[in-house]
């Protein structure tokens, strides 16, 4: 990398640092701000969705909306608050929802109708946000969760001019997510079938990499890494899926890649060549080793889901999507060995309550089934348990 592509990346970091302090504006803070989730100061666009049926086509608008929202809370945490554990529980969060936006795209394509003019911006999803949806599961490790979104986006490929998820984009896939589902294909060991559509016209390095993707060589693979950081800050002045601050310099189809080797029992480079892979979101998700604890419960998404099933009688929604963010109590287990703490949504009642209680802090060994002795008097179904530490 040259001397005016690390000035580039110096300009990028200082910019991206100081946006996020200064939209502290845009947040609402129910205590203190080093505490809490943080939430939509406005009327959440998930429940202005829930007061108008006329607006429920908007829904997967509204999933990805709360993806960048959530997106955003998580690298505020990390760099404005430095805090990891909120970063990790909002990124949680927003990837769930990222999910959610797939699978309602998918699912409740015919029941809404759309301006001719607006319909792949209102009811199909832009190829580079359906990378980052992807990629972002795959940084959570919940395998399960990016498999059946990506069959989803294997079927769409399939329907050739009758697409229900993705932007066509005059029938090209875009380069992330072409890398990112090749990614995927190899990992499996299955051939990707693009149907009817043309690969990218810019493959460089991607291609490359597709070719030596479980290479054993931790050497290759940061010299790989070092090229594609390049390409993305070459990427980022014209490339308008970059144009947001959460996605600029948050390498997510690089961190994917390296899940996906690390997934397969491949070793990858402790330490980094370029100057992108140090910046604070890369970094934390360089080091985490386990899957991330998938969110219980989103606001508004049961009583939003419900609404839209009693509408759209003639698509079937699954059932299991109806509850996929309810785990049984007895069915809850500690992911991994160490301390953790329960929490209910800051909007609850009593949130601040349990807060203060110290019964909401419990130490589990890994696949413990969690124990909410002393927390009777609580709305158990709605408390979530976070990791905090050994």
């Amino acid at each position: 990398m040259n001397n005016i592509q690390f000035k580039n990346l110096d300009n990028l970091l200082s910019v991206y640092k100081e946006a996020l302090k200064d939209n502290r504006n845009l947040y609402y803070f129910p205590s203190d701000e080093s505490q809490g989730l943080l939430i939509e100061r406005e009327k959440n666009f998930l429940a202005r969705l829930l007061d108008d049926t006329k607006e429920l086509s908007e829904s997967n608008l509204a999933m990805q909306r709360s993806y960048n929202t959530y997106l955003l809370y998580a690298q505020y945490a990390l760099v404005a608050l430095e805090d990891k554990e909120l970063c990790i529980k909002n990124f949680s969060i927003s990837s769930l929802y990222g999910s959610l936006a797939i699978y309602l795209t998918a699912n409740t394509s015919g029941c809404f109708d759309a301006e001719k003019d607006d319909v792949e911006e209102v009811l199909l999803i832009n190829q580079g946000y359906l990378s980052q949806y992807i990629s972002s599961l795959i940084l959570c490790a919940w395998w399960d969760e990016v498999d059946k979104n990506i069959n989803l986006l294997k079927q769409d490929l399939e329907h050739k001019n009758a697409h229900t998820l993705i932007v066509t984009q005059d029938n090209q896939l875009e380069t992330n997510l072409y890398f990112i589902l090749a990614l995927h294909a190899k990992m499996n060991k299955i051939e990707l079938d693009i149907g009817e559509f043309e690969l990218p016209s810019f493959t460089h390095p991607y291609d490359k990499i597709l070719q030596i993707y479980d290479t054993k060589d931790i050497k290759e693979v940061d010299r790989w890494v070092y090229l594609l950081c390049d390409t993305r800050l070459e990427l980022i002045k014209e490339n308008k899926n970059f144009k947001h601050i959460t996605t600029q310099l948050f390498a997510y189809e690089i961190l994917a890649w390296l899940a996906i080797r690390k997934e397969i029992g491949l070793q990858n480079p402790k330490e980094f060549s370029h100057p992108l892979m140090s910046i604070p979101i890369v970094k934390l998700f360089l080091q985490i080793q386990t899957p991330l604890p998938k969110p219980t419960k989103l606001l508004y998404v049961d009583e939003l889901l419900e609404k839209i099933a009693s509408k759209c009688l003639d698509v079937k929604i699954d059932n299991d999507a109806l509850s996929q963010n309810k785990t049984p109590l007895s069915n809850t287990l500690a992911p991994k060995t160490g301390r953790y703490r329960a929490t209910l949504p800051n909007t609850h009642l009593q949130a601040n309550q349990l807060e203060g209680d110290p019964h909401s802090y419990a130490r589990f060994l890994k696949d413990d089934t969690f124990i909410y002795e002393g927390l009777e008097d609580y709305d158990l179904s709605e408390i979530t348990w976070s990791y905090i530490g050994d």
